[in-house]
């Protein structure tokens, strides 16, 4: 019971500490003089750490109030906010201090006579009780405008301008802020983005800029601003974020072309992003076809175009690719086509491009590469992806083989391609070439498996039921019974031994003619050959641009006919090959009982024969008369050698280069 008395009386002391400025003026008086000495009175009520800070800041006030810079008006709307003040019951410290401390502040702007009086009809509408909490964010948002240009700010958010001259409007209780040629800058999580020279309106309640032209540049990416820059014209920015999107924008990149493009500019900061890797500003052109004469020397670019970070990105469409020209001699070499090619001064990179090196009306062609160009080096590399066991080989028409090599490397300032492995731990790569009329029962044993019909033969048939080589997964797995999942499975598998390609963005299929040839030599209706070269060196082969000719290296030997025991051994492991397989090479050509020595031995592959132009030996073997360990007569080299030897060595009937007819010899 005792202590009620006490907590009634402490009670009554700190409402009294409270109350105390309303009770020491309860109006403020309507003139200059005793509406200053009123505030003083209104400030001496704060006790605390604060007192000082007061004390200090009405001191500040009263040189402010005396200069006579307020008309009678100002001053008579200035007494109004304060009076509703005190019956809002807010505070001196440091609710009294923020509406005068912004009015000070608000007294250095350049237009503060003109903007005076539309600053406080938005205030006045706040003047409630409902609202106290919109009033002091107001207040404190006007102060950090007219002291440092903030527009809006947050905890992860910043949005300034860079100049102090604007006017101010208030319409139906909203503030709205009209800026000419400022910069606009937003920060971020210790990164910016800037619009300059730029005009807008800022509606202070909802948070928004609604921007009229302006220079938008690429520097944060490390861009000249003098080369890649774009022209905004009318756009909005929700200033609680830092993204935003500008329709309509004149887009420069004199890097590459000397007009501009018209397109979306899309821009969003993001938090630790190096320059090389920005992803952001962005820009995509309206238009989806832009031709780019000279993207690189002797490379023209025809496709969509757009920026992301510091790098170009050219883009085509699923009904039209974008695509590459690449020049030599003025004769077009190469063509490149991919959905996505990403674009930088210095490079240029693209994955599952299709690329055609062409001589003639011949190519090798390969639809899915990874493509990298760079430009100090003036060198293309197209990688297949190995990783991906199901990839296709190249196809090369003009020597009629499918190359099983890693990837092709060109610089373009020599006259050789090279084929070769990349650079890893191992310093010799693993390449086959292999002919189009190839054929392995091994292999078509294999890809059967445990399956009651061929795979081969169940595709065949389908495609022979639709009239069609081109058809998709869905359609395939409903005409051979098989799930989806199976038929993608299937191709995979198919796709690396070029039986057919394989379109994965449209899930599309097409067969090849090794897929039917593969079916007819299995039932002895077509001949096959079983050329399959195996080359193991540093670099596998060059393709001579010039002649297209095929220099192999690294090849042990080359089976041209089992049934009839025709093998080739060329000397040093090097030979060239030239249009439809023919081979030109120096060595050694085992061939049945016979073996031959010399230089400038030319196969021909139509006629299947091999013109003996300089032959400086022949051996060969004769049954021994005398019986093995075994009880069998094995073969012995006779010692006579026979020299000069000219002529043609026929490895079998042209229709024969399976072996399996019996034609005689």
């Amino acid at each position: 019971m005792k202590r009620y008395p006490f907590l009634f009386v402490l009670v009554l002391c700190l409402f009294g500490y409270k109350v105390q400025a309303q009770e020491v003026v309860s109006s403020f008086t309507p003139e200059p003089q005793a509406f200053a000495i009123e505030l003083g009175q209104v400030f001496q009520t704060v006790e605390g750490a604060d007192k000082k800070l007061a004390d200090a800041f009405y001191q500040e006030f009263l040189v402010f109030w005396g200069q006579g810079g307020l008309n009678e008006l100002q001053q008579q709307q200035i007494y109004t906010v304060m009076n509703n003040f005190l019956k809002l019951r807010l505070q001196p410290w440091p609710d009294y201090a923020l509406y005068l401390d912004a009015l000070m502040k608000f007294s250095n702007t350049p237009d503060y006579q003109k903007n005076f009086d539309a600053w406080h009809q938005c205030i006045i509408p706040l003047m409630d009780i409902r609202y106290q909490k919109q009033l002091i964010t107001f207040l404190e948002r006007s102060k950090l405008l007219f002291t440092q240009g903030v527009l809006y700010e947050s905890a992860s958010v910043k949005w300034t301008v860079n100049s102090p001259v604007f006017i101010m409007e208030c319409v139906d209780g909203k503030n709205y802020i009209d800026f000419k040629k400022v910069t606009l800058t937003g920060y971020s999580q210790g990164d910016s983005t800037r619009i300059e020279n730029t005009s807008g309106r800022y509606s202070v309640s909802e948070n928004k800029w609604e921007g009229d032209k302006g220079l938008f540049t690429w520097e944060r990416t490390q861009l000249s601003r003098d080369k890649v820059y774009a022209e905004l014209s009318n756009y909005i920015i929700d200033l609680k974020g830092t993204q935003f999107k500008a329709d309509s924008v004149l887009f420069y990149n004199k890097n590459f072309f000397n007009y501009p493009i018209i397109g979306v500019l899309t821009e969003k900061v993001l938090a630790e992003v190096k320059a090389e890797t920005a992803t952001y500003p962005r820009f995509d052109s309206y238009l989806q076809y832009h031709e780019i004469i000279g993207l690189f020397p002797d490379i023209d670019y025809n496709g969509g175009f757009s920026m992301q970070g510091s790098r170009v990105i050219g883009s085509g469409t699923s009904k039209q690719e974008a695509y590459l020209n690449v020049w030599r001699h003025d004769s077009l070499l190469m063509h490149i086509t991919s959905r996505v090619f990403s674009i930088r001064e210095d490079r240029l990179v693209s994955e599952k491009a299709s690329v055609a090196i062409y001589y003639a009306d011949d190519s090798i062609y390969h639809p899915g590469l990874n493509v990298r160009y760079l430009h100090n080096e003036r060198e293309f590399s197209f990688i297949r992806d190995v990783i991906n066991s199901n990839q296709p080989p190249f196809y090369n028409t003009y020597h009629k083989v499918d190359m099983y090599c890693e990837g092709i490397f060109w610089k373009m300032d020599e006259q050789k391609m090279e084929l070769k492995q990349t650079m890893g731990l191992s310093k010799e790569g693993e390449a086959f070439f292999e002919s189009r009329d190839y054929f392995s029962e091994l292999r078509y044993h294999r890809l059967q498996g445990a399956d009651e019909v061929h795979p081969l033969i169940r595709i065949r048939d389908y495609s022979n039921k639709i009239y069609s080589r081109e058809f998709t997964v869905e359609e395939l797995a409903r005409g051979i019974k098989m799930s989806p999942p199976q038929v993608k499975s299937l191709v995979g598998q198919l796709t690396q031994y070029g039986f057919l390609s394989y379109n994965s963005e449209k899930e599309l299929i097409t067969l090849h003619d090794r897929l039917f040839d593969n079916i007819q030599a299995k039932a002895g209706r077509k001949d096959y050959d079983i050329i399959r070269i195996r080359s193991v060196a540093p670099v596998n082969a060059y393709v001579n641009l010039a002649s297209f000719d095929l220099e192999l290296k690294g090849v042990e030997k080359i089976p041209l006919s089992e049934a009839r025991n025709v093998v080739i051994y060329p000397h040093q492991q090097q030979l060239m090959m030239t249009k439809n397989r023919d081979m030109y090479f120096h060595g050694k050509i085992e061939s049945g009982l016979f073996d031959f020595y010399g230089k400038e031995f030319f196969f021909e592959y139509d006629p299947f024969k091999i013109n003996l132009v300089n032959t400086d030996s022949m051996t060969f073997y004769v049954e021994s008369r005398e019986r093995n360990e075994r009880g069998e007569y094995p073969l012995v080299k006779v010692r006579t050698v026979l020299e000069a030897i000219n002529g043609d060595l026929l490895v079998d009937n042209p229709r024969n280069k399976s072996g399996n007819l019996p034609y005689p010899r």
